[in-house]
This record gives C-alpha cells, sequence and structure tokens, in this order.
C-alpha cells in the first residue's frame, strides 16, 4: 500500500507541474520581452510534453501494481463501476482506506469522506450530542469524494 502511496504522490507533484507550466504559457510570458516570449513558451511546451509522458508512464506503473494484488485489482473494478469514480479517484479511494481495511464500518468511512456525518457520541447517548465530518483529508480528496457522491445521486 505504502507503494501505490508513493506513486499516487508522484503522480499529484507532475500534475502540479504541468499546470504551473501551463500557467506559465498563458499568463507569465505576457509580462515577458517579446523577442524572449517564443523561447518560453518553446520551452514550457517541451516540458509540458514531456510531463505528460512521465504521467502516463506512472499512471500505469500504478494500474500495474493495483493489477499485481488480486484484492485489490477486485476493488478496483467494483470501485470503476461506480458513476462518478475514474481510474485516479478509484486508486486514491484503495491508497487512502489501505484497500477498505482501514476504517471498521462503513459510517466511518463516510464520515472520513466528509459525505456524511457520524454522531459524536461521548459516554451515554444525549439527544443534544452533536454530528461531525471529518475535515483531516485534503481539499482535493474532499473535492473528488464529494462530486462523485454528487454524480451518484443525480443519476437517481
Amino acid at each position: 500500500m505504502n507503494k501505490l502511496k508513493q506513486l499516487l504522490t508522484c503522480r499529484r507533484q507532475l500534475v502540479t507541474d504541468k499546470r504551473r507550466h501551463q500557467v506559465r504559457i498563458k499568463d507569465l510570458n505576457r509580462h515577458v520581452d517579446r523577442s524572449l516570449r517564443a523561447l518560453f513558451d518553446r520551452l514550457s511546451q517541451e516540458r509540458i510534453e514531456q510531463i505528460d509522458t512521465q504521467l502516463e508512464k506512472i499512471e500505469a506503473a500504478i494500474v500495474d501494481h493495483i493489477h499485481a494484488d488480486p484484492r485489490l485489482r477486485e476493488q478496483y473494478v467494483l470501485l470503476l463501476s461506480v458513476d462518478g469514480v475514474g481510474p485516479v479517484l478509484a486508486a486514491h479511494l484503495l491508497a487512502c482506506t489501505e484497500g477498505f481495511t482501514r476504517f471498521a464500518t462503513a459510517r466511518r468511512l463516510a464520515c472520513q469522506a466528509g459525505v456524511a456525518p457520524l454522531r459524536a457520541l461521548f459516554g451515554l447517548q444525549h439527544p443534544w450530542s452533536h454530528t461531525r465530518i471529518s475535515t483531516s483529508r485534503p481539499r482535493a480528496e474532499n473535492a473528488a469524494a464529494y462530486g462523485s457522491t454528487r454524480c451518484d445521486s443525480s443519476c437517481w
């Protein structure tokens, strides 16, 4: 599972780097001297193409790692069958939940994903006890989890 997390971290860094170069082409080159603009555009475009090649290799390594483990492969196929869940989100879910073994119940997983509140009970069950949603995940995971639930509920 650690290897999958490292591959996903590398993928995230490459996507961030690609976005940075795309912004450079779009925005930053406006303020560059005209004689240098074409050179900077070409260099950034070459770097974007190089990053795309690296992303393909990393994504292939992620899929290979998932398919090497029969349990992960089965869960990956099931995740891909859900509307709104693609290969990247499926791999992230497998890594964050450690193959769905990290949480004892589905309610705890839903709370961690930020899609369902879990009643915070301390001691006796009180009618005024509050519900809470975990905020410990990175924002990208929040958006991905919420987006997949929105897609799933809109398909009803």
